[in-house]
């Protein structure tokens, strides 16, 4: 399914519910949350598996695993 990275990264933020793009949105965000979940070990999206939105797990994935400089 082409068109899940925009999901992912924000540059396509959800539409209203009233939209008439949110269905392909929503569709397109539960692949991407499919991709990115399945790439992790069972427990250690543990406290995340409540996270609808694939951008805001993305964001906290991020948060979580990135190097930080001690400096």
């Amino acid at each position: 399914m082409k068109g899940l990275w925009e999901i992912v990264d924000g540059t396509e933020p959800a539409p209203a519910t009233t939209q008439e793009n949110y269905k392909n949105w929503a569709t397109r965000n539960a692949a991407a949350l499919s991709q990115i979940t399945l790439n992790f070990a069972t427990g250690t999206l543990e406290d995340l598996q409540d996270v609808s939105n694939a951008h805001k797990l993305w964001t906290e994935l991020e948060s979580r695993f990135t190097k930080r400089s001690l400096t």
